[in-house]
């Protein structure tokens, strides 16, 4: 974006008759800055439309410090024929003393991106919410000792080259994300709530979470290695999502190992996520452990848990039944289930509501291009039906339902067509059988991927 653009807008002319106080503006025009976590800078967009109006609206914006104390900065706008950075810099310094919230993505090339990388850097005592993406740098990148006395949130994607930075000194700090793990970056572990990474092995896993008691919201995906055996007891815990990478051969089942040796009493969200397999080897399916652990680590936490997700989750449907039996309090629920999945015995054990008894929305999803003619026969759809009529009473009983497919020749019309499911429709029930939407669906086709609540 050249500077002598937004210059242009923002000289502007004059809007004559509007005597309308600085204070109310500044008041109007925060209102109309756009809700995005960061920032970025548009012509179209607060604070810059404003300020390109009249000169006393330029003066208003000018004048109001919160309107610039976010932006975004990306490192591919660095080039010899654009002043880029002097003109993040000015923007940033309209903020004043401000809390800033400032978002970095560099590039490989350390001469466009170490100019951009000093500026936040030296910024960083006003440092509030902060995302550092350095993936593609090269280089090792340092940080001194610094005072971060206004972080409250942190993410991270460290350079290849390393990063070292420590946080000890952030008393405020309480959410950090950093994709890849590495103990270089170090947090104030016992102080934080929220936490995500991604390629730990078990060990720093367990290491991170027993030096941090307080986690509230927790996101991992875990690497397959040995497994500690000393029980965890993570007593504010509420929200845990855990995720396996993929590995060559056999089962990567570290998420069920990890919750044979957790407890969590305070849990209301949990997701399981692990890698799709085409062919699971017959004499191993489903690993007999993984029903065992979980079951064990319900009846060990004694939760009320209210939402569950779960990724092609190794168990038989008969199985899935008993870890839903294991759930009485649970409201929401969201499966996507593996090839094997008996849709018409999940459905006809769903008909009786002394399983998960108070669930409140369903959402199951199939993202394969294939389903065998096994799994969708016209029981099995007759089931859905009947499940639904049983599950439905208005304001207590089941309210949503969600099938979502990739596979063309799915017969959802035989589902939308029944004139019982017509009739839920108008009295009120959310229904969809239809093709899987990404956005909506968070189905995480890629082998491994994470699979978030939505």
């Amino acid at each position: 974006m050249e500077r002598t653009e937004m210059q242009s807008l923002a000289m502007g002319h004059e809007v004559r008759g509007l005597h309308v106080p600085t204070e109310i503006f500044a008041e109007i025009f925060i209102l109309c800055l756009p809700t995005a976590r960061f920032m970025v800078p548009s012509l179209t967009a607060a604070p810059l439309a404003v300020s390109g109006v009249c000169r006393r609206w330029r003066e208003a914006a000018l004048a109001t410090p919160n309107l610039w104390k976010s932006l975004s900065l990306d490192g591919k706008w660095v080039t010899p024929d654009l002043d880029y950075v002097d003109f993040c810099a000015e923007w940033i310094s309209r903020a004043g003393s401000l809390p800033l919230s400032l978002s970095l993505k560099a590039t490989a090339s350390p001469d466009y991106t170490n100019t951009l990388l000093n500026l936040v850097r030296e910024l960083s005592p006003q440092w509030q919410d902060i995302e550092l993406d350095l993936g593609a740098m090269k280089q090792i990148v340092t940080f001194p000792p610094g005072d971060y006395r206004l972080l409250e949130k942190i993410s991270i994607v460290p350079p290849s080259g390393g990063l070292l930075v420590s946080f000890h000194n952030a008393p405020k700090l309480r959410e950090a994300e950093l994709v890849p793990y590495t103990g270089q970056v170090q947090f104030p572990r016992r102080q934080l709530t929220a936490f995500s990474s991604q390629h730990l092995d078990v060990a720093p896993f367990f290491g991170f979470l027993r030096e941090a008691p307080n986690l509230v919201h927790a996101t991992f995906r875990i690497r397959d290695s040995a497994l500690p055996t000393t029980r965890l007891v993570l007593p504010q815990l509420q929200s845990l999502a855990l995720a396996a990478s993929p590995i060559p051969y056999g089962y990567n089942m570290v998420p069920m190992a990890i919750l044979d040796v957790l407890q969590t009493p305070a849990l209301k969200s949990l997701t399981l996520s692990f890698p799709f397999r085409n062919l699971w080897p017959t004499h191993l399916w489903p690993p007999p452990h993984g029903i065992l652990a979980f079951l064990s680590f319900v009846s060990r936490s004694s939760f009320q848990l209210h939402t569950l997700a779960l990724s092609l989750m190794p168990v038989t449907t008969s199985m899935l039944i008993q870890c839903l039996y294991a759930l009485p309090s649970l409201v929401h629920f969201k499966l996507k289930p593996l090839l094997k999945f008996e849709l018409g015995t999940f459905f006809v054990q769903l008909v009786d509501r002394t399983v998960v008894p108070h669930l409140e929305s369903l959402h199951l999803i199939f993202p394969f291009s294939k389903i065998s003619e096994s799994i969708v026969t016209p029981t099995a759809l007759a089931s859905v039906v009947t499940m639904l009529c049983a599950r439905w009473n208005a304001g207590a009983g089941l309210q949503l339902f969600r099938l979502a497919h990739e596979d063309n020749s799915w017969p959802a019309g035989a589902l939308t067509s029944h004139p019982d499911f017509r009739r839920l429709e108008e009295e009120g029930m959310s229904l969809y059988v239809g093709k899987l939407n990404e956005a909506v669906d968070s189905s995480a086709l890629e082998s491994g991927a994470p699979f978030y609540v939505s």
